[in-house]
């Protein structure tokens, strides 16, 4: 999926998201044809957040449904079977920053930067660029983005984990990334992917092993696993897998 407003520096104005949205969707019903998604920018601005023209021009009710969109983006991409990764050219701020930030894995360029500017701009706090956000990095270094509107650059933002790599072509090596998830059982990584959310988002350690635990003996039952454990205890090679 490709962020294609590169004059408006991809800006997220109402008519991407509702597309963004629908393409989540319609991958979130095809998740044995679609094994990953990732998430790209024409230009040399990843995304510079909401379009905050659109914003000033319509009235509260506008102004609520367009972020109800694009929460409803932000809650998809953790939520949808498919890994989601995010491959970043150039400046990634507020909404950018948001959206960077819900996706499961970021590869970022060397001259990538991110930031949540809003307090320190124009006035207003990043509140849903927070959620992700804080999510990803922690608290502190996250208000630390919210509060000061710092720019952090690739390497910082490897190191707090807002992002997974660093690559001199991220759209690359992000599709590459794909064709290595898409390669594995289905089985495995998309119930992988839905408990391991599951079991960060729970509130005790026991509930999170109750959760992992179960997930576990249900993985074992297919028939890639049988497969896939016979053929390491006989030392053969990994068996094509049959997503079942």
């Amino acid at each position: 999926l490709t962020l294609n407003r590169p004059r408006q520096r991809n800006s997220l104005n109402r008519e991407l998201l509702e597309n963004l949205r629908s393409e989540l969707e319609e991958a979130s019903k095809s998740p044995n044809h679609i094994r990953a998604v990732v998430i790209q920018a024409e230009g040399p601005v990843f995304s510079s957040g909401h379009d905050l023209k659109e914003l000033m021009n319509v009235d509260e009710e506008g102004q609520m449904e367009i972020f109800e969109i694009c929460s409803d983006v932000m809650q998809l991409l953790p939520c949808i079977p498919q890994p989601t990764i995010c491959a970043v050219k150039g400046l990634a701020t507020a909404a950018g920053c948001q959206l960077v930030a819900a996706c499961d894995l970021v590869v970022g360029n060397p001259m990538s930067l991110y930031s949540t500017p809003g307090a320190t701009s124009i006035g207003l706090f990043c509140h849903t660029p927070a959620v992700p956000l804080a999510r990803s990095i922690g608290v502190k270094r996250a208000l630390d983005m919210l509060y000061t509107g710092r720019t952090v650059t690739a390497q910082e933002a490897l190191s707090y984990g807002l992002i997974s790599r660093i690559a001199g072509n991220p759209q690359v090596e992000a599709a590459k990334i794909a064709r290595q998830i898409s390669a594995q059982s289905s089985c495995a990584i998309q119930p992988g992917k839905k408990v391991f959310y599951q079991q960060t988002e729970t509130s005790g350690l026991g509930e999170s092993y109750n959760i992992a635990t179960k997930a576990m003996i249900e993985n074992m039952q297919t028939m890639d696993v049988k497969r896939g454990v016979e053929a390491f205890l006989q030392k053969k090679e990994i068996p094509t897998w049959k997503h079942e």
